[in-house]
């Protein structure tokens, strides 16, 4: 017995330490955060058959998970190219079990993986906006990378254009660990990197150029403004007034999100009518092939990966650029490859959280109920993954399920934690 206590903690304390430095692995590529992703999901499930603790299996969620896993695993062996197609959908259990396997450690290791999240991120931030600053002015980084786009900045990210993206995505969760963190030797700290860390984030997406990445923003702000309005609103102010500053220092950052943005949206017809645009442009072809694909395989798709298999198809090739990996939204993605069944199940997944964000609000207005702040961080951070209108990634992308995923992990525990204290 005190064998297998002594394993455990040793196993807690190692994956601890690993899940910490997730993001900072998560810049280096797809392989590395893979591959611990991986290794310690099997490990975990290992561990949990072996001492029979089945209580992380047995929720709607890994139940609902494995449903979704087991249809997508039929949709592929259901595809043309069964092998290609199994290669997404196969071993996608690995990103349910390592989001169980987040929740175990946080009831294990909470206070420690917490903080050491929050500095994690903090130094992120930090070092990655010297970078990019240095980037932004010099053509190349600290390190040599050098500026792929005169409109775009990437720092680390190097010819992955994607800084913004990865800071949207994860702004959220690290609004929510200022607000966790509760210790009073970290108070100050806190106190005083809030407000300078918020506004470096918000300054790397603006150099990022990504346009969905500042959309994201856009979309945090609110949803964190609606439902705690006094802490939020000076930040909206700063924002506007960094990103004004940022637009003069250099006009074709602010030309790349507005102007351009702008006249993809708006397209003029017989020089006098203008047509709504609801995507931005380059992806409409993607979009239009997608929704082709779903009307001939309705049901179940044409199987993961099999957009990028079918676009070349002349049925399905809308023009020279609609063929493409992945049609870049993730709902016509799942659509075309997964058919009616694969879309509703996350579309549900949206529905619940856009659901529980709102009842929250309501608790909050009409039954002046408390908000947790970290909590409303993770709902918010996964209804941006999940959110229809807006062009993403590619869904079953090694690196982006984990991203997904990161927080699916943190949401359970805190969920289960507050069933606990009821």
């Amino acid at each position: 017995m005190k064998f297998e206590n002594k394993f455990e903690t040793l196993f807690v304390k190692i994956s601890s330490y690993f899940l910490i430095s997730l993001p900072v692995l998560l810049i280096t590529g797809s392989f590395l955060p893979d591959l611990v992703v991986s290794i310690f999901s099997i490990t975990f499930l290992i561990y949990c058959f072996k001492n029979k603790i089945f209580k992380y299996f047995l929720n709607n969620f890994f139940i609902f998970f494995i449903f979704f896993w087991l249809f997508i695993t039929t949709s592929s062996l259901l595809s043309e190219d069964i092998i290609f197609s199994l290669h997404s959908s196969l071993f996608y259990f690995r990103v349910g079990i390592f989001s169980l396997f987040v929740w175990y450690l946080l009831e294990k290791n909470s206070e420690f993986i917490l903080k050491n999240l929050f500095f994690i991120f903090l130094l992120i931030t930090i070092i990655m906006f010297i970078d990019s600053s240095f980037q932004y002015y010099n053509r190349t980084s600290l390190f040599g990378l050098k500026i792929q786009d005169e409109n775009r900045v990437s720092s680390f990210f190097g010819d992955e254009l994607i800084m913004g993206s990865f800071f949207s995505r994860f702004l959220p969760l690290i609004v929510g660990l200022f607000f966790y963190i509760k210790e009073k030797k970290l108070a100050e700290i806190k106190n005083y990197f809030f407000f300078p860390c918020f506004l470096m984030i918000i300054t790397m997406i603006v150099m990022s150029g990504e346009r969905t990445a500042f959309l994201l923003m856009i979309m945090t702000i609110s949803l964190f403004l609606i439902s705690n309005f006094r802490n939020f609103i000076k930040l909206v102010i700063s924002v506007v007034i960094l990103f004004l500053v940022i637009n003069v220092l250099n006009i074709n950052i602010g030309y790349r999100i507005l102007t351009v943005t702008k006249n993809e949206l708006f397209i003029k017809k017989n020089s006098v009518k203008e047509k709504i645009n609801f995507f931005f442009g380059t992806h409409i072809a993607h979009y239009k092939s997608a929704y082709k694909m779903y009307i001939d395989n309705k049901i179940i798709g044409v199987g993961p990966r099999g957009f990028r298999l079918y676009c070349k198809d002349e049925k399905y090739l809308i023009s020279d650029v609609s063929c493409s990996t992945h049609p870049h939204n993730t709902y016509l993605q799942l659509l075309s490859e997964t058919g009616l069944i694969g879309f509703t199940f996350i579309f549900f997944l949206f529905l619940y959280l856009f659901i529980s964000y709102f009842k929250i609000i309501i608790d909050k207005y009409l039954y002046n109920k408390k908000i947790d702040i970290f909590l409303i961080s993770l709902i918010i951070m996964l209804l941006l993954t999940l959110w229809p209108i807006i062009p993403t990634g590619n869904f079953f992308h090694n690196r982006l399920m984990i991203i997904y995923y990161f927080p699916v992990g943190f949401y359970l525990w805190k969920k289960n934690k507050h069933k606990l204290i009821k």
